[in-house]
């Protein structure tokens, strides 16, 4: 039983190996979100769908309002995962070449 989380007679859990790639997949959907909640309310500025002062902007500035901690906290775990990843390739590159 590799995929359960407890394995029995070990006492022991695998959580981290399962729970890991989760966290960063849920990140990834935040700041794909929370961008795509921005650009809405941009486009619906730009004059689409009755511009300010309609229900659909003022709905999308609520949207936006959500958005914005979503980009603001998985941002800054992605950008440190991209840079250490491009590292560990540049570093470990001549192993491999």
């Amino acid at each position: 039983m590799r995929w359960a989380i407890y394995k029995r007679g070990t006492g022991r859990t695998d959580a981290p190996r399962t729970i890991a790639p989760c966290r960063l997949w849920y990140r990834n959907i935040l700041d794909n979100h929370g961008g795509v909640r921005d650009n809405v309310k941009k486009y619906i500025e730009s004059g689409a769908h009755g511009r300010k002062k309609s229900d659909a902007h003022k709905a999308a500035v609520i949207g936006n309002m959500i958005g914005g901690p979503f980009k603001d906290t998985a941002r800054p775990l992605l950008h440190v995962l991209i840079k250490l990843l491009a590292t560990l390739t540049l570093v470990l590159a001549s192993l491999f070449i």
